[in-house]
C-alpha cells in the first residue's frame, strides 16, 4: 500500500485487514490492521475506527527503525541514527479540525548516532503522547553517559510538524568533542544546545 505524502510516496509492506460488519450497521468503518512483520523494516498491529467525521485508532503497536521514521520526514538529521523504535498508542481521534485526543507512548532503545561529530551512544529514549490545540504532541526525553537531550514535537492536521529542544553533552566528554556539536549552536550558561526541526510529512 502507498500513500502520498509530503516527501513523496510512502510504501507499507505486507498490508492484511478484516472488516467488522457489525459496526456498519452503526454507521462506521472498524478495521482490523496488520502491516509487515518482524523481518521487515516495519511491523504494526491495531484497529481503525472510521465515521463522517472522525478517525480513531486504538489499542494500536508499531516496531520500525528509527532512521525509517527520519527518512519519512525528509531526513533533515546531519547524519544516521541506529536502533529500534516502538510505539504503543492507546487511542488517537482526528477530526477535520485536528486532534482530539492522544494517549500512548514510545521508546526507542540502544540506539546510535553517526555523523559529521563521530560515533555517539543516544542509549535510551521514551515519549509521551497528548493532544494540545487540535496538535499531536509528543514530549521526548533521551538518556546516556555521552549525551542527554530534551524536546518537544508537534504536529497539526496539515502534517507540518516543528521539534525544539535542547541537547546537553557530558561533561566528561573531551573539550574537542564538545567544540563539535556547538556546530548546533551556542549553548546557555547551563551548557544546553537549542536544536531545532520543522517540516512537513
Amino acid at each position: 500500500m502507498s500513500v502520498s505524502s509530503g516527501k513523496g510516496i510512502v510504501t507499507f509492506p505486507d498490508v492484511r485487514w478484516q472488516l467488522n460488519p457489525q459496526a456498519l450497521l452503526k454507521g462506521e468503518l472498524y478495521i482490523n490492521l496488520q502491516i509487515g512483520s518482524a523481518t521487515l523494516p516495519l511491523e504494526a498491529s491495531g484497529n481503525i475506527v472510521a465515521t463522517q467525521n472522525s478517525l480513531e485508532l486504538n489499542t494500536t503497536v508499531v516496531t520500525t527503525s528509527a532512521q525509517w521514521i527520519i527518512n519519512r520526514m525528509g531526513n533533515q538529521i546531519p547524519g544516521q541514527v541506529t536502533g529500534n523504535v516502538t510505539i504503543q498508542l492507546n487511542k488517537l481521534v482526528l477530526t477535520k479540525q485536528g486532534c482530539t485526543e492522544f494517549s500512548g507512548n514510545g521508546v526507542f532503545k540502544e540506539s546510535q548516532f553517526i555523523g559529521v561529530l563521530g560515533r555517539f551512544d543516544l542509549g535510551n529514549s521514551t515519549a509521551e503522547f497528548s493532544c494540545k490545540n487540535h496538535e499531536i504532541v509528543a514530549n521526548i526525553q533521551q538518556r546516556s553517559a555521552m549525551l542527554k537531550s530534551e524536546g518537544n514535537f508537534k504536529m497539526n492536521i496539515q502534517r507540518n510538524y516543528t521539534f525544539v529542544g535542547n541537547v546537553l553533552p557530558d561533561a566528561s566528554l573531551p573539550k574537542s568533542t564538545k567544540r563539535l556539536f556547538q556546530l548546533l549552536g551556542q549553548p546557555d550558561d547551563n551548557g544546553y544546545i537549542p536544536v531545532r526541526f520543522y517540516g512537513r510529512l
